[in-house]
């Protein structure tokens, strides 16, 4: 059995969060966004899309999209049978 725990500090220390939240930025200042002025630089996580695995999951296909627009609109090729 594995039991995993966490406090705020945790969060302070490993997701660098203020106060210890796990929710991302806050709403006045708004979500990161995804592309950089850095060329092929993206940002994915809880700080462009919101706190939990899916809205992380969301962000890290969103920022394949960025790199390669369209990516996600293609359809998935089939192997043949």
């Amino acid at each position: 059995m594995f039991r995993a725990d966490s406090t705020p500090v945790t969060y302070a220390r490993y997701g660098w969060t203020a106060d210890g939240t796990i929710y991302g930025t806050r709403a006045a200042r708004g979500a990161l966004p995804v592309k950089t002025p850095l060329r092929n630089l993206v940002i994915a996580g809880a700080a462009t899309r919101g706190p939990g695995i899916e809205a992380v999951v969301i962000s890290g296909a969103d920022a394949a999209d960025a790199l390669r627009p369209g990516l996600l609109a293609t359809k998935p090729v089939r192997a043949a049978a």
